[in-house]
């Protein structure tokens, strides 16, 4: 619908955005804001009664050390660049 004028603007996420960009080619027609129009957390969710907390732990410190060492930037860029379709 952007695409085809019948919108002036879409909200989406930054990294579902980008892919949609570069999928249908249409760089050079759009302008993403420079900020964030909200910033929203992502949560893991597991039930107590499976008494995971030395995984959750564990789990917890595995994400803040590839957050920190630039493993997890890599991750995502990689995850966003093999959904596109050429």
């Amino acid at each position: 619908m952007l695409v085809h004028g019948r919108i002036d603007c879409l909200i989406l996420d930054q990294l579902s955005g980008e892919s949609y960009i570069r999928f249908m080619g249409i760089n050079d027609q759009i302008i993403s804001l420079p900020n964030a129009f909200s910033v929203n957390d992502g949560y893991l969710i597991i039930p107590k009664k499976l008494h995971k907390k030395k995984f959750i732990n564990e789990f917890n410190a595995a994400l803040a050390k590839i957050k920190k060492d630039g493993v997890y930037k890599n991750i995502v860029k990689t995850f966003i660049q093999e959904t596109i379709i050429d």
